[in-house]
């Protein structure tokens, strides 16, 4: 996503009803996708402008193969790893930084235990409000309304609340002593991962790849 906006414009409209189609055959109903915010590249080796730039960085990330398959796509030595044991290996060079969300890196305190922060939003991170779809069949059908009304409005209310906190992040962590940069041309990071969409088309399913790749045209 280039911004927050098309991120709820996205999940919002048809891909997220693919995604809640999904996740209702697997017995899990959304109630809305709050947002976990744009993630961003903090590390203690040198800022990052271009993906030549992650070349010998080891990053932290999520056992996942989508983010491992990404640092490698465009350079990157991907160590995946519990955030629980993250703080410490940055602390102790085990690893020379990560990728989060704003917010995180100021709650957590890596502004702390690392140089460098770049600002490539290169996920968009959805924090999925979500039910047993069990839990919400047996309600009263009244209750059962007021649940996904009210669903619907925290949804709204956390994307606000979080649009709100996120101004003041970037001036706060360059006082904490970070060093902060934008990342002029994302372009070249997004041409760097093309090929994971074919890689993964099966995994996630072709028609929701296809359909979320329109949707951000």
């Amino acid at each position: 996503f280039g911004s927050e906006e098309q991120g709820h414009r996205v999940l919002d409209g048809a891909v997220g009803q693919q995604l809640k189609a999904r996740l209702e055959a697997r017995g899990v109903v959304p109630l809305g996708y709050m947002e976990g915010g744009f993630r961003h590249m903090i590390n203690n080796v040198r800022p990052i402008t271009r993906p030549e730039d992650l070349r010998g960085i080891k990053f932290r990330v999520l056992q996942s193969p989508i983010y491992i398959e990404m640092y490698r796509a465009l350079g990157g030595n991907a160590v995946p790893m519990a955030w629980g044991e993250t703080f410490t290996a940055v602390q102790q060079g085990a690893i020379d930084g990560l990728e989060i969300p704003l917010g995180v890196i100021d709650q957590n305190k890596y502004y702390e235990v690392t140089k460098y922060l770049s600002l490539t939003g290169h996920i968009y991170s959805m924090i999925g409000l979500l039910i047993a779809k069990r839990n919400l069949d047996r309600l009263p059908a009244e209750v059962r309304i007021a649940v996904v009304e009210a669903g619907a409005e925290a949804t709204r209310a956390q994307r606000a609340a979080n649009a709100e906190a996120t101004k003041g992040f970037r001036d706060s962590l360059a006082r904490q002593g970070m060093q902060v940069n934008d990342v002029v041309d994302k372009t070249v990071f997004r041409r760097g991962v093309l090929p994971m969409y074919e890689s993964f088309r099966g995994q996630i399913g072709s028609d929701l790849v296809r359909d979320a790749l329109a949707a951000v045209q």
